[in-house]
């Protein structure tokens, strides 16, 4: 677009978000993964400013394609101020009683992100209950396939699959659990460098949080002293 418009005469500058560390992502679609790598590496430079969202991916932007001036870090952090009140929190929706444990996850269900872990551990923590708020969905197949899973395992009863609320509730909707939960797989240099917004999500809704020992979440939870981390491949 930005070409386009530079040949009408119109100089626009470009910003480019660097959501994720891309040539680290990895172990999902091939084709789709070397499409992404190869369209930021011939495209980065071009970009006036670069923003990303953590600081090993900046700094492993900077070495990668030498970029004249290193990313801005912007953390994938919530609005400040009081959040938009969402019209019942997830405990309520999920039907879990007050008093009764919950665990919550919020966000995409994708294999990396590993979520069937918590399901296998809920036949460790009795009486404990989880709610996966899922996006975009709580029906679309891979929601399906976790209710499937929570059969097999025998915690069907304990796993609550919701749909989410709009951006600017989340955080309300959250604070009724008692622990965020995120269990991405390690070992993806995507993974080992991210500092997910559902992290931020969980802190700002004033729940402590059980996080994979990736390296940069186990960092910020150490440092901050917001919860534990845990080894992903161990329910």
């Amino acid at each position: 677009a930005a070409r386009r418009l530079a040949a009408q005469g119109r100089r626009v500058p470009l910003v480019y978000d660097a959501h994720e560390y891309v040539p680290g992502m990895t172990g999902g679609d091939v084709v789709a993964e070397a499409g992404y790598q190869a369209m930021e590496a011939e495209l980065i430079g071009a970009a006036d400013a670069v923003v990303t969202v953590s600081e090993p991916i900046a700094d492993a932007l900077v070495e990668r394609y030498h970029l004249p001036r290193r990313p801005v870090v912007v953390l994938n952090t919530p609005s400040a101020g009081e959040p938009a009140r969402a019209p019942a929190g997830v405990r309520e929706v999920a039907g879990v009683a007050e008093g009764v444990p919950l665990l919550v996850y919020s966000g995409v269900l994708g294999k990396l992100l590993n979520i069937p872990t918590v399901v296998r551990a809920l036949a460790e923590l009795d009486g404990v209950h989880f709610a996966a708020v899922c996006v975009p969905n709580a029906h679309y197949p891979v929601a399906r396939a976790l209710a499937t899973l929570a059969e097999e395992v025998g915690v069907a009863d304990r796993v609550h699959l919701v749909d989410p609320v709009d951006p600017e509730q989340v955080i309300d909707f959250l604070r009724s659990a008692d622990v965020g939960v995120h269990p991405m797989v390690r070992g993806l240099a995507n993974h080992e460098m991210a500092l997910p917004n559902k992290l931020f999500d969980y802190v700002y809704a004033g729940l402590p949080v059980v996080v994979s020992d990736v390296a940069e979440m186990q960092r910020f939870v150490r440092e901050w002293g917001v919860g534990r981390t845990f080894d992903p491949d161990d329910p």
